[in-house]
């Protein structure tokens, strides 16, 4: 597995870490844009609860008119604390889903930084490991060609010593019709240095 060098990878490292401050801090941005959007939100949101329950009640008055029903119309302001309560009520509850999105989105973003920090150890620790293993593959290498080396000038070796072993019973061999026959016993050994 190829690894990039140390120049390149601590680049690209820088790379990624830049870009991901930018995407760190445009998400904030955007949180922080969203918060008047959302409060907005929530004031139209409050307005709809009002109409949509001064309609309900309109609603609810012109069908019992139109049973025939006797029902005598309760002044709203009666009815307005009540009413008050609901909204204020609907109101809470919609800055309490807000204020819990918001929360939501930084806890998401917790999240994301947290994994990216365990990403980039991760990363880290593989190409550390990769570092550790291409040195050990290059101690490996170099004692190969060590043993490789060895091995020939052994083979040079034993080759020279079979060659001056083979030139001694020659030189043996030419030696011996020259000394009288009695001495056939004599044995004549070279070394070499």
């Amino acid at each position: 597995m190829a690894t990039p060098s140390s120049g390149e990878g601590g680049d690209e490292d820088k790379a990624l870490e830049d870009e991901l401050a930018e995407l760190r801090k445009a998400k904030e941005e955007i949180v922080e844009r969203a918060r008047p959007l959302s409060e907005e939100l929530a004031t139209v949101a409050q307005r709809e609860d009002k109409c949509r329950s001064k309609l309900h009640r309109l609603m609810t008055q012109k069908k019992q008119q139109q049973e025939g029903e006797s029902w005598t119309v309760v002044k709203s302001d009666v009815h307005a604390p009540e009413l008050s309560e609901i909204v204020d009520s609907g109101h809470a509850t919609e800055c309490e889903v807000n204020r819990v999105q918001f929360e939501n989105v930084e806890l998401n973003q917790q999240a994301l930084d947290e994994a990216a920090k365990q990403s980039k150890a991760k990363s880290e620790k593989i190409a550390e490991l990769e570092k550790e293993l291409n040195e050990t593959r290059q101690r490996l290498s170099a004692v190969h060609e060590q043993l490789t080396v060895a091995e020939q000038v052994t083979a040079a070796t034993q080759q020279r010593v079979l060659q001056e072993s083979d030139n001694s019973e020659q030189l043996q061999l030419d030696l011996a019709p020259d000394q009288p026959a009695e001495c056939t016993g004599l044995a004549v050994s070279f070394k070499s240095v």
